[in-house]
């Protein structure tokens, strides 16, 4: 079971580390409930891993977490693509503004959701009435995250993707703020997993972990303060 669980992990992103530095089991259980606190550390562990530069672990992993919290155990295994897709190496800062709202330089939307949606609530406030555009997407999947965040602001968002092309036409509305839509309220009861789908984000997040470093030695995670709810 281990071993299986193992090859179809996000290990392959990882391609220079050594997977003996990694913890091993004998027992997945049918069905896990993963709590806010431990999605976030395994989440944060993985991007810094990735070389996530350190000034966006917070947001990068914030919006993951808002993704998950409205799209279950469907937004994990997105967040398990998005991982295994992304290329060793590639830079976290390839995102480019443009007229019409921003290219996402070939990021997928649920790595490059938090600078894309500090970017429409940017372009909200200057104008609500003009639509955002996002390109140069290697996936459009994850935009409900945006939806989260830009309701606790108090805007309202209709999307229009297209997967195909890569592109995604977020149109704006005011609305009233909606406090509640917050990674701690709305992942309050955690998220159910398959024990299979907790074990193949879990293990590699030890990446982090296994060589005594900086890196390491904040593993249990940067401040848990929400920095964009403060905003």
């Amino acid at each position: 079971m281990a071993l299986e669980v193992q090859q179809r992990s996000v290990l392959s992103a990882f391609a220079h580390d050594d997977p003996d530095t990694l913890p091993n089991t004998d027992h997945i259980p049918a069905r896990i409930r993963m709590s806010r606190r431990e999605l976030s550390l395994i989440v944060e562990r993985l991007i810094m891993a990735l070389d996530c530069p350190q000034g966006m672990w917070p947001g990068v992993r914030d919006f993951v977490l808002e993704t998950i919290a409205v799209t279950g155990a469907a937004g994990v295994d997105e967040f398990e693509r998005a991982i295994a897709a992304r290329e060793p190496g590639r830079s976290w800062l390839s995102a480019r503004l443009t007229p019409d709202g921003i290219d996402a330089g070939g990021e997928s939307l649920l790595l490059a959701g938090d600078v894309i949606v500090n970017a429409l609530l940017a372009s909200a406030a200057d104008d609500p009435a003009k639509p955002f555009v996002v390109t140069s997407l290697a996936s459009v999947i994850g935009y409900a995250g945006l939806d989260v965040r830009a309701r606790y602001h108090g805007y309202a968002l209709t999307s229009q993707a297209d997967h195909d092309a890569g592109t995604l036409r977020v149109s704006i509305e005011r609305c009233d703020a909606d406090r509640d839509a917050d990674v701690v309220q709305l992942l309050r009861d955690g998220v159910e997993v398959s024990g299979e789908q907790w074990w193949r984000i879990y293990q590699p997040s030890n990446f982090a972990l296994s060589v005594e470093s900086e890196l390491s030695r904040t593993h249990t995670g940067v401040s848990e303060t929400l920095l964009h709810y403060s905003v």
